[in-house]
């Protein structure tokens, strides 16, 4: 292994916390696709179920299939997903408030065996294998230690994009070669 080392400070401000909020609780494709599926099947039934006995000869009257289509799609498009964007950026805010390293700077030193940060008088020690997912947006990475916890890294962090460039290739290293280790020994 090589000496690789690099030292980041910023201050942690809420744009980083309300991405990181954005960047763990992305939705994935086939969780997309359930969530629309269920949300049709649940507002046609409301529809039928409003309408009593006339709901048996709805396939008789398609203006009206094409009414509920229409409603069902302006739905899910104009309510509830924006709903979902506002509802995690108001949470993440909200919490960010309250968090212990709202507006204070955040140092890290990350070297080949683990990723050490904090602030004042909290350090935070997380060895390679114990990152579970590197998340690569335009402004910020993300080494997820968990479902809901993750170290950030803006992108003002770096003095250039090359910097950013050679430490994101280094931490897909230091990542993929942890996957690659097998941590249970195999018995003769």
């Amino acid at each position: 292994m090589t000496d690789t080392r690099y030292e980041f400070t910023y201050v942690m401000q809420r744009r980083d916390f309300v991405a990181l909020t954005f960047a763990i609780q992305q939705i994935t494709p086939w969780r997309f696709v359930a969530t629309i599926v269920l949300c049709i099947i649940f507002m046609t039934g409301a529809y039928l179920l409003g309408n009593g006995p006339q709901a048996a000869t709805i396939l008789e009257r398609p203006m009206e299939i094409v009414v509920l289509a229409g409603f069902e799609v302006v739905t899910l498009l104009f309510l509830i997903f924006p709903f979902r964007w506002f509802y995690l950026w108001y949470a993440a805010s909200t919490v960010f408030r309250r968090n212990a390293a709202a507006g204070k700077a955040m140092r890290f030193v990350i070297d080949d065996a683990a990723v050490v940060g904090g602030m004042e008088g909290i350090s935070t020690t997380v060895a390679w294998p114990a990152i579970t997912r590197l998340i690569e947006k335009p402004n910020h990475l993300f080494l997820a230690i968990s479902r809901r916890e993750a170290m950030i890294l803006p992108r003002r962090t770096f003095a250039n994009d090359t910097e950013r460039a050679a430490f994101t290739e280094f931490a897909r290293a230091r990542f993929a070669a942890t996957r690659s280790v097998d941590p249970k020994p195999q018995s003769a």
